[in-house]
């Protein structure tokens, strides 16, 4: 309850009975000649005899063939006798010593590729302002009182007259503490003094739980509270009443106007009085299961008043849903200043909510469980006044939320549930490195990530919010037979026991199981999804990259090629002709997110890429031209994280990158140019695991690599020198599984890979020479599912392959040889999504494919 003085009036304007409120709880831009615009049944007569589907001649033409043919060259040995090199990755040599590249910030103003990417709010992490719900502003304004655009709302519960049927003054008793300018961004709270009223007689139980309901507050928003020297020096009091209710009041507070800029003051005198003889507003200090957690809703519910929070709709003391809900998100799913339950079926908007069916049972005793945190509207609209908290136990991430919760001080019970067993709450945190643990419970849960979404957990259903701005990577399910869902960010599940079903989303996730490899069975479904079954746990996997066991790291699909940021979209090095600069372009599909000067290029050259440290962001070999140097950055987007010396590359040459023994971390093919040997480095990071001898260079070349039978190891392409045979090789870090006769290298060039279908396993783009048709190989290991005409070579080049808009499935960049233009071919297997123009490719081309 809130009672206010203001424009010469006292009202009560705040909560309804406890006991009545338990009465009611029962194919866009395609252009003329370009790859993929033609039906493949109108140009298959360009191909004459080697069009993928003739049956006199192209079976003999296509590249591979579904048996190696024993009259070809033997395929490479793959010695296991280990050929160290000489300079290779793992040194402690200055890098500096070798010009590093900088990665300096500023933009080539010629950098091809759209326009950069507008958001409305900042990265999570350092947001300034949090995402808010669609449709959630009105609601967000009408409890703080102040706009998104820093104006105190015309519409709010500030400016309601306590009519009914509501009407609404041109003055408004929105108020903050500490400054009271408003910002978009909020502005700082202070600190705010309180007292407990002598007379009241609170116990030290009952002052820690009030005290931890103001932590609670300050540790989501810019204000601090601590205790006065004296009640004459307090800003506010804690009184026990004896009305038979609960509310905050201001009987001295300073009123604004509506589109003011300027908020409103609380003035002095100002208290919350709890009648704690009252089921439910008392006793407070006590279980998080007495009443449901009422007594926890009202303290949180007051202090929200206090700093500045009305309801969510025009009422106080009582509501009548039908009528006087203000909006769909006026409920206490979203907000604890709601008087509105999301089970009330009789409210105004039930039939329109968001978010539908939340539900969160009843205690023994028979009482609803209700919210004992401020939920994710109240976040916002607190943050509105006060922004966000500046330091506080959830300012800097590394927080475990549920069971083994590390959260410190007096709010860590209102997280941990072991202590808060039916929480009812919404997570907030402004760093990252975030868990959800819900290990504890036996029940099925389902778990979403993604900011923003519900979590259900220990029977009830929408229980746990995660707050639109906070990250939380890591979900760890209980015994039950979980549904987890992931988010956007590179994701930790542990499925716990029972059988799980995972979709770990967009992002780089993983898995872990705390069993030897040996002790699992691993097994590919059709549809891509992976069944992974160890004692007493089985898991179903779709999205997730990755599988942790103690023994061994498994990757069970190949990283997106060149994703220097992390969101599963691979990014486009350009090096400007001209001038030579190296431009680094973060991608989502054909929108530009951001261009960084990576360095110039006349000087450094991109000799390999690929994730080398696992962390899910793409890393470079550069190689330095005056001196031959290789260096290894490690990368987040376009910050260098490390740099290292990585080998002589007058000596070393770099052929191939890849992950051949599937632990997530890309590894090296090195050339050594005295001897011609090829050697296999599997690295971790920057750090050497072993290097073996793989092939005599001087007989054969390495001409692509790939993860071709979707095992998770990448694999690798050979053509024969001397007769031109193209050779596959399947791998198992440096144990070679099969080898297949691909083509004729003579006839058959590569001319890219990648997973065009997105079924888990590298396919082939070919160019045969005699007619310059490239043909896109969809395959399966060594056998082709399909052969489709892509485009005649001889006007169309491969310059790069990627899954350049993170469905999963590898697209294509094309110059087109006569005017230069380089085209961007979104593709679903053999399908064209959109075609958009990229770059002038006389000006700019991709530095790395």
């Amino acid at each position: 309850m809130r009672i206010r003085a203001g424009r010469s009036r006292v009202e009560i304007v705040n909560d309804c009975c406890f006991e009545c409120l338990r009465e009611s709880r029962a194919a866009s831009q395609e252009r003329a000649g370009s790859p993929y615009a033609r039906d493949f049944e109108m140009i298959r007569a360009d191909l004459g005899a080697a069009a993928a589907g003739d049956s006199e001649d192209v079976m003999q033409a296509r590249p591979f063939s579904d048996s190696f043919d024993p009259s070809e060259p033997s395929p490479i040995p793959w010695r296991t006798q280990s050929r160290p090199p000489a300079a290779l990755l793992g040194q402690q040599e200055d890098a500096a010593s070798h010009g590093m590249i900088p990665m300096r910030s500023p933009v080539d103003p010629s950098a091809p590729v759209g326009s950069a990417a507008s958001t409305s709010f900042a990265a999570v992490g350092g947001a300034s302002v949090a995402p808010i719900p669609s449709g959630a502003e009105a609601e967000i304004a009408f409890i703080s009182g102040v706009t998104s655009g820093a104006k105190i709302a015309a519409t709010s519960f500030w400016t309601w007259n306590g009519n009914k049927p509501a009407t609404y003054s041109s003055t408004s008793d929105a108020n903050k503490w500490g400054s009271t300018t408003l910002s978009t961004s909020g502005t700082s709270g202070g600190t705010v003094y309180y007292w407990f009223d002598a007379t009241s007689n609170w116990t030290t139980t009952e002052k820690a739980a009030l005290v931890s309901g103001l932590d609670l507050w300050s540790a989501e928003c810019n204000i601090t509270f601590a205790q006065a020297a004296s009640a004459g020096a307090a800003s506010f009091t804690f009184k026990r009443g004896s009305d038979g209710s609960a509310y905050e009041t201001n009987p001295s507070l300073t009123s604004t106007t509506v589109g003011s800029g300027t908020a409103g003051s609380p003035g002095s005198g100002v208290y919350i009085s709890i009648d704690t003889s009252v089921a439910g507003f008392g006793p407070i200090g006590s279980s998080f299961d007495t009443y449901g957690g009422y007594t926890y809703q009202t303290l949180v519910h007051e202090i929200g008043h206090l700093i500045g929070l009305g309801h969510g709709g025009a009422y106080n003391g009582n509501v009548t849903s039908s009528t006087q809900q203000y909006s769909a998100y006026d409920t206490r799913l979203w907000s604890i200043m709601s008087y509105i339950d999301p089970t009330d079926t009789s409210a105004k908007y039930y039939n329109s909510y968001p978010v539908s069916g939340a539900n969160w049972g009843w205690n023994s005793s028979g009482y609803y469980y209700e919210p004992t945190t401020p939920m994710a509207l109240d976040i916002i609209a607190a943050q509105r006044l006060y922004g966000r908290p500046t330091s506080g136990p959830l300012v800097s991430g590394g927080q475990v939320f549920g069971f083994n919760c590390n959260i410190t001080g007096s709010i860590k019970p209102y997280f941990d549930f072991t202590t808060n067993a039916h929480p009812v709450i919404t997570l907030w945190d402004g760093g990252t490195g975030n868990t959800l643990d819900l290990s504890g419970y036996t029940s099925a849960s389902t778990i979403n990530l993604t900011p923003g979404t519900f979590t259900s957990c220990n029977g009830m259903v929408d229980n746990i919010c995660i707050a639109t701005d906070t990250v939380i990577e890591t979900a760890i399910g209980g015994s039950g037979n979980d549904t987890i869902t992931g988010s956007s960010y590179n994701n930790v599940f542990r499925g716990g026991g029972g059988t799980d079903t995972i979709n770990g989303g967009a992002g780089w996730d993983k898995t872990i199981f705390n069993v030897a490899s040996g002790s699992a069975s691993l097994t590919h479904n059709a549809n891509g999804s992976w069944t992974i079954a160890a004692s007493g746990q089985t898991e179903t996997l779709t999205n997730v990259e990755v599988v942790q066991f103690t023994d061994k790291t498994m990757a069970l699909r190949e990283r997106p090629k060149n994703d220097f940021d992390g969101n599963n979209c691979s990014d486009i090095l350009w090096r400007n002709t001209s001038s030579g600069h190296v431009i680094q372009n973060l991608m989502s599909g054909s929108q530009l997110l951001s261009s960084a000067y990576a360095a110039d290029g006349d000087l450094w050259s991109v000799v390999g890429t690929g994730d080398f440290n696992g962390d899910g962001s793409c890393d470079i070999l550069w190689q330095h031209a005056p001196t031959g140097a290789v260096i290894e950055n490690l990368m987040n987007g376009s910050q260098i994280l490390s740099s290292t010396y990585a080998a002589d590359g007058n000596v070393w040459l770099v052929v191939g990158t890849g992950d051949f023994n599937g632990d997530g971390n890309y590894d090296v093919l090195w050339r050594y140019s005295p001897t011609g040997a090829i050697v296999e480095n599997l690295m971790n990071g920057s750090q050497l695991l072993s290097s073996t001898y793989a092939a005599d260079g001087d007989t054969w070349a390495v001409v692509g690599t790939g993860d071709f039978n979707g095992d998770g190891n990448s694999d690798i392409l050979w053509r024969h020198r001397q007769t031109g045979a193209v050779v596959e090789n399947l791998m198992n870090g440096s144990q070679l599984i099969s080898s297949a006769y691909a083509a004729d290298g003579n006839v058959w060039s590569v001319a890219g890979t990648g997973d065009f279908n997105g079924d888990g396993s590298c396919d082939i783009l070919w160019r045969y020479a005699p007619t310059g048709a490239v043909i896109e190989n969809l395959m399966s290991g060594a056998k082709i599912l399909s052969s489709t005409y892509a485009a005649d070579g001889n006007a169309w080049s491969v310059v790069g392959t990627g899954d350049y808009n993170g469905d999963s499935k590898c697209d294509i960049m094309w110059r087109y040889v006569s005017s230069g233009a380089i085209i961007q071919n979104l593709m679903n297997g053999t399908q064209l999504l959109s075609s958009t123009y990229a770059a002038d490719g006389t000006q700019w081309s991709p530095a790395s494919a």
